[in-house]
């Protein structure tokens, strides 16, 4: 009975956990995509990274039914096509005209929001602080912005907001350094989801130096797959979520 009580067996620790991945189906040839029980159907609004994930993921949703507008970073403001923007990342008024101008042409009101800006996030080894600079406004203040312009704009619904990130969390000892960044975006959407639970979707970490293609169908399954999980991270192809267990802690001598 002393020993259930010891001092050592009150800590506890959050650890990853594999889980099998959301199921789809019906959606296009990306690797490991499975039969659907999500619908793609509805308007999309997705903040494309540089290496091609969020394209990719807005082809499948197109795929699936879905209509998607992708914004990238810019240095000002320039509608490429009509469902193509750039926007200077942290510019407030940006997104107020960005998400006013993709409500008028992706009417019904939006499903859903991804952002992927923080997947272009530079590894730890090679981050200078003009690179962390950067990291910061395309990462936390960009979601900040993004969120306060929806909130703004009452004709944009009540669309799930995603963040995507990439080497954020740690799931096991044998890892690459964490992206600092993206580690920040991964706090700011807990309180997110706090704040603002009727606007969340999730946070889903990628692996480094998985393929685009790849990323964008662990992406998709997170999206329209049933599960109630709101936090993964994928690494080496398996879904992992968090869990608390009793900490691993040895007893005082």
């Amino acid at each position: 009975a002393d020993a259930d009580v010891a001092p050592h067996r009150w800590l506890y620790e959050l650890q990853w956990q594999p889980e099998a991945a959301p199921r789809l189906a019906g959606l296009p040839d990306l690797p490991a995509v499975q039969p659907a029980h999500g619908s793609a159907a509805g308007a999309w609004l997705v903040l494309a990274d540089r290496g091609g994930v969020g394209r990719a993921l807005a082809a499948a949703l197109e795929h699936g039914g879905g209509r998607c507008c992708l914004v990238e970073i810019g240095s000002a403001w320039e509608q490429v096509d009509e469902r193509c923007w750039r926007v200077p990342p942290g510019d407030l008024t940006a997104y107020a005209r960005l998400v006013r101008q993709v409500v008028e042409r992706m009417r019904p009101p939006l499903a859903g929001v991804v952002h992927l800006w923080s997947v272009d996030d530079r590894p730890p080894a090679e981050l200078t602080p003009e690179d962390l600079a950067s990291a910061q406004e395309s990462g936390t203040k960009s979601v900040l912005l993004l969120l306060q312009a929806l909130l703004q704009h009452a004709d944009a619904g009540q669309p799930r907001v995603w963040l995507v990130t990439r080497g954020a969390v740690a799931t096991g000892p044998v890892e690459p350094p964490v992206s600092l960044a993206a580690s920040c975006v991964w706090g700011l959407g807990r309180v997110l989801s706090l704040e603002h639970p009727h606007l969340w979707g999730g946070l889903i970490d990628l692996a480094p130096g998985a393929e685009a293609d790849e990323r964008a169908s662990q992406v998709l399954g997170e999206l329209l797959g049933r599960s109630d999980e709101d936090q993964t991270a994928y690494r080496h192809g398996r879904r992992h979520v968090p869990r608390l267990v009793r900490a691993m802690v040895p007893p005082a001598q």
